[in-house]
């Protein structure tokens, strides 16, 4: 004969297994959206080493900038376009000297300094722009363009500064594109 008990309990047990596996089916759908907008929130990491690059010179020359204004509350940096990051021979623009703090001597890379760093940085050109953000802020974008698989990108970062000298608020952005 049958028993009551047995049976109840088997259905019961079956019951609960499966409740627990929609509840899983419901916890898992409703913890999508939370997986979603952290993988959007996530950095980019450079795809490639020409982005890596550009990536480190335009952090280096933001850094800088902010240094040289923390040196001296009245340094403003000045508006350069498309200036090169290395002594190019048919280049009519010189570098910046925001990049001679590179080489170990304090020179400008050429050629005959470092022909690797030279042949690596050759592709970059750098510009700054900025601008007045508010009463007490200026910004600063420094950015940096080269080329790749025939494809112009930049990146840049931006920095908030003070202008009353009393430090500098940082808003440091990236943008791949």
């Amino acid at each position: 004969m049958n028993n009551p008990k047995k049976s109840n309990k088997k259905y019961s047990d079956s019951a609960t297994l499966i409740e627990l596996l929609v509840c899983l089916a419901i916890l898992s759908t409703a913890l999508y959206p939370v997986v979603y907008m952290l993988q959007l929130s996530r950095p980019k990491h450079p795809s490639s080493q020409n982005e890596y690059l550009a990536t480190l010179l335009a952090h280096h020359a933001t850094e800088t900038l902010t240094a040289k204004r923390a040196l001296s509350p009245d340094y403003l940096p000045e508006i350069v376009s498309n200036s090169p990051v290395v002594v190019h021979k048919n280049s009519a623009t010189p570098p910046h000297t925001l990049f001679d703090s590179l080489m170990p001597d304090g020179s400008q890379m050429n050629e005959t300094n470092d022909s690797e760093v030279f042949w690596a940085f050759k592709p970059f050109t750098f510009s700054i722009d900025n601008y007045i953000a508010d009463n007490n802020f200026y910004k600063v974008i420094c950015q940096v363009n080269y080329t790749s698989n025939n494809m112009k990108s930049r990146i840049y970062f931006d920095k908030l500064i003070s202008l009353n000298g009393s430090g500098s608020q940082a808003n440091g952005n990236d943008s791949y594109e």
